[in-house]
């Protein structure tokens, strides 16, 4: 393996060990905001380089240069708002999912990793000859974290499905929420916050699926439940694959960017 592909693999892994901090000291003062933040930072990155790319190239299709279409269509302030934002809700996402994903799927994280980078390497190839140089990086990772985030999401909704239920979920849907607030919490009022939150949306999913066709004739309920529960994996999922791609990538952008 070259200097630079292992290189790549340890910026991956170290990101990976922020996430395992993370779900070890969430409990604990305001000060491990740093984790969610540095993940945030890491995942904007990605953001608008893409969103950056995608409004160049479409305001030269759509708009002359000189218009004023133009320069508020590509207005960089407009874009960085934006983009900041969606990393806010994709980061917040992720390390929200991570605190209540169990140890089957943290490993499923671990092991993604180099099937990512297997597949950011394999998609720069095919791309390679056919698209131009200053889009072909940023093709390459959209690909590769649309292709992983379907991966994620399978391998998390088999893992879920197959594990034990959570032993919050009772009968009754008041019990169901009073349990899962004793066990997600935390003493920084932010992230304690986020947690109960978190918990009271995946309680009721929970008690929805399990109990609605014993109790409660209401199948768009289940439906409610199951949507909610899914969107939710999925976007923790699409936050994690942009978060390591972009580890993946920051060799080349801050290193040399024709060594691939």
């Amino acid at each position: 393996m070259k200097k630079s592909n292992k290189a790549k693999i340890v910026l991956s892994l170290t990101g990976f060990l922020v996430i395992l901090a993370w779900k070890s000291v969430h409990t604990e003062s305001c000060l491990v905001l740093a984790f969610p933040i540095t993940i945030i930072i890491i995942i904007s990155m990605s953001v608008i380089e893409f969103s950056a790319k995608k409004k160049e190239c479409l305001a030269q299709f759509y708009f002359i240069e000189s218009s004023l279409l133009y320069r508020l269509y590509n207005s960089k302030k407009i874009l960085f708002i934006k983009s900041l934002l969606l990393s806010v809700l994709l980061g917040t996402s992720l390390m929200i999912a991570v605190v209540f994903w169990d140890i089957k799927i943290i490993q499923i994280l671990f092991f993604d990793i180099f099937i990512l980078y297997w597949i950011y390497a394999k998609t720069l190839n095919i791309l390679a000859g056919s698209i131009k140089k200053m889009m072909k990086y940023v093709i390459a990772k959209d690909i590769s974290v649309s292709i992983n985030t379907f991966l994620l999401i399978v391998s998390i909704l088999i893992v879920e499905i197959y594990s034990p239920i959570p032993i919050y979920v009772d009968i009754s849907l008041k019990t169901t929420l009073i349990s899962a607030y004793n066990i997600f919490s935390s003493e920084c009022t932010v992230i304690n916050f986020l947690l109960k939150l978190n918990a009271e949306k995946d309680a009721f999913s929970w008690w929805a699926m399990l109990n609605v066709d014993n109790h409660i004739n209401d199948k768009n309920l289940k439906i409610l439940a199951w949507t909610t529960f899914l969107l939710s994996n999925s976007l923790a999922a699409y936050a994690y694959s942009r978060y390591m791609i972009q580890l993946i990538d920051l060799f080349r952008l801050f290193g040399d960017e024709n060594e691939q």
